[in-house]
């Protein structure tokens, strides 16, 4: 299997443990695409001098298309039942990492 069939891969996957789960993850990361793209394009790089910068129709749809403003594990949480398909979703390798730094010893 090719590194470009991952997602139907993934979305058979969660098939199998919740009916549904995947079609609905396919719609979870478009949802996701079109965050990702909002935020990059249409927000991160503006120099950030007046809230009237924000005042745009492009990012106001986006803002009402997702759950922008929901955290990411009541997302899932809407989405998905299945226990196994949530702690998948809900995991952050970022999370981790963020551990690891906070409990290194300081060698100052």
């Amino acid at each position: 299997m090719g590194h470009a069939h991952w997602p139907e891969a993934v979305a058979a996957l969660f098939e199998q443990e919740e009916p549904g789960a995947g079609k609905k993850l396919t719609a979870f990361l478009d949802e996701a695409e079109v965050k990702y793209r909002l935020g990059m394009q249409d927000i991160v790089y503006k120099p950030s001098l007046s809230w009237s910068e924000y005042v745009d129709l492009r990012i106001m749809t986006g803002l009402l298309r997702t759950s922008v403003l929901s955290s990411l594990r009541s997302h899932v949480r809407k989405k998905f039942t299945s226990g196994r398909i949530r702690q998948v979703l809900n995991s952050r390798r970022s999370s981790s990492v963020r551990r690891r730094r906070i409990h290194r010893p300081c060698t100052a």
